[in-house]
C-alpha cells in the first residue's frame, strides 16, 4: 500500500499547527497548514480528487512558499 492510500494522521498528533478535517489536513487557499513553512496538497488535503487538482494545489503552494521566503528575506516574516 502506498503512503497516500492509508491514513497517517497519528504522525501529526504532536505537531502544533497541523489540523485535520474529516481525515484531511486543513489548509488555507495557498496550501498553508498553520505550521510555519508546512504546506500540503493533493490527496492529504483534498481527499483524493483528480491528478490535475493535486498539480494545481502544488503550483499554488509553490507560489506561497516562494512568497514566504521572499518575505523572510525582506524581514516581513509573514505566512501564506
Amino acid at each position: 500500500m502506498a503512503i497516500g492510500q492509508s491514513k497517517l494522521s497519528a504522525m501529526f498528533d504532536d505537531m502544533h499547527g497541523i489540523a485535520f478535517d474529516h481525515g484531511r489536513i486543513r489548509v488555507n487557499a495557498h496550501g498553508f497548514t498553520g505550521r510555519k513553512r508546512w504546506y500540503a496538497g493533493g490527496d492529504c488535503s483534498n481527499g483524493g480528487m483528480e491528478v490535475v487538482n493535486g498539480a494545481a494545489e502544488g503550483k499554488r503552494a509553490a507560489h506561497a512558499i516562494h512568497a514566504c521566503f521572499e518575505a523572510e528575506k525582506s524581514g516581513a516574516h509573514t505566512h501564506a
